[in-house]
């Protein structure tokens, strides 16, 4: 089975992914012809904070995360937007553009705050690809060493995860935050499941899983009890199952990872630290073009129902599901792997209207969201390569953050 029979676009496919992106300059590091400042619209209440005019207290959903929150302020407390601080800056209203301009060093940011635009230049903080060893020095910390983003999108890893003319999409941590998985493919290469790890106080170079050899693989999911790693395999699926895409399993066991299992049908996998999974619904792909976002029951590890969810988008179909660590949200995106969606579930369980993130400042070709065990950081594809953000920027969406 070719995998351009069954994912969403040739976007999304394991060849001629490019042909499906905008007209854009080749990338050569990161971008080196054209690159991009983002700036979410986030609440008022994060522009008050960073002035020290917030009146009263945080809203209950920003003091759960209220190192995201302060380091997000201080952000935007410190950085001069247009010769002015944000503190002398009326955000009522505010909305984001964002434009690309040809430059070599220049990134643009046009953000209406007033009744002008307020313009911004500011370099995107990447270092250019490097050849790396097995173990290198500087990769010692959390995150494979990499400095933290703020509420400014930067690409991952740039030169370990995030290499020149290859696609690295979908992304997992292990819960401890020691090991990380996620999948590389080119134009003239099979896509791979790539993974690397803590060794001796330092990070490995990323290496392929050997027990997927011979079959394209994708889209890995790491539980977080850190006991299965899910992912899409082209392997032959067994005798009677639906030729629909599909995840495979292994096991983590005192030798290493048990051989795969076929869980069952589905792209792209998501789950909470209560164990419950997420993912795609492809049954009725063929049958009208739907997909579905839905809610797994399994048993040892397999698929065994498909609970749709009731999150209707205004437009597309929605795929590709990222659940919150706590369940608290959850992200999607449409047609075929764009315009990201996050809807919060409410007091009573039900799930909110979805919010189109590409409102609040996301690039609409974002998509494929994951977000950290630990709750801190949002993941997302673009322009072939992973990216992340203080995942204050989703939080900062939350009614409550907003006042209501």
């Amino acid at each position: 089975m070719q995998a351009e029979s069954w994912l969403s676009s040739p976007r999304r496919g394991l060849r001629g992914r490019s042909q499906a992106r905008e007209a854009l300059p080749a990338k050569g590091g990161i971008r080196s012809t054209m690159r991009r400042v983002w700036r979410p619209n986030n609440s008022l209440q994060l522009t008050r904070l960073a002035c020290g005019k917030l009146d009263g207290p945080l809203p209950a959903r920003l003091r759960e995360n209220e190192w995201g929150v302060a380091r997000a302020a201080g952000q935007l407390s410190s950085r001069p937007l247009g010769g002015q601080s944000h503190c002398g800056l009326d955000t009522s209203g505010g909305r984001v553009l964002i434009r690309y301009i040809k430059d070599t060093s220049l990134l643009v940011l046009v953000l209406p705050v007033i009744a002008g635009c307020a313009r911004a230049t500011s370099p995107l903080a990447a270092s250019p690809p490097a050849a790396l060893p097995a173990s290198t020095p500087q990769l010692r910390t959390a995150y494979l060493g990499q400095e933290p983003p703020g509420m400014i999108p930067e690409v991952f890893a740039p030169g370990i995860v995030s290499l020149p003319d290859f696609n690295e999409y979908s992304g997992a941590f292990s819960p401890d935050g020691s090991e990380y998985y996620f999948y590389r493919f080119s134009d003239n290469t099979q896509a791979q499941l790539l993974f690397s790890e803590t060794i001796d106080g330092g990070w490995s170079t990323p290496e392929a899983l050997p027990f997927t050899d011979g079959y394209g693989a994708f889209e890995p999911h790491l539980t977080l009890d850190n006991e299965r790693l899910y992912f899409m395999w082209l392997h032959p699926l067994p005798p009677g199952e639906p030729d629909l895409p599909g995840y495979f399993f292994v096991e983590r066991t005192q030798d290493g990872w048990s051989e795969p299992e076929y869980a069952g049908q589905g792209m792209f996998l998501s789950s909470s630290r209560d164990g419950q999974l997420y993912t795609t619904d492809m049954s009725s792909r063929n049958a009208d073009g739907r997909t579905y976002l839905v809610r797994l029951g399994t048993v040892d590890g397999r698929f065994t129902e498909y609970e749709r969810l009731p999150i209707e988008p205004p437009r597309g179909n929605p795929a590709h599901p990222c659940i919150a660590p706590d369940g608290s949200y959850l992200l999607f995106d449409v047609e075929s792997g764009n315009y990201l969606y996050v809807s919060f579930r409410n007091e009573d369980g039900d799930w909110g209207e979805p919010i189109d993130l590409t409102e609040h400042g996301l690039d609409p070709r974002a998509g494929g969201a994951y977000v950290s065990p630990d709750g801190r950081y949002l993941f997302f594809s673009l322009d072939q390569d992973i990216w992340w953000v203080d995942i204050a920027f989703i939080e900062l969406l939350h009614p409550s953050a907003q006042g209501e």
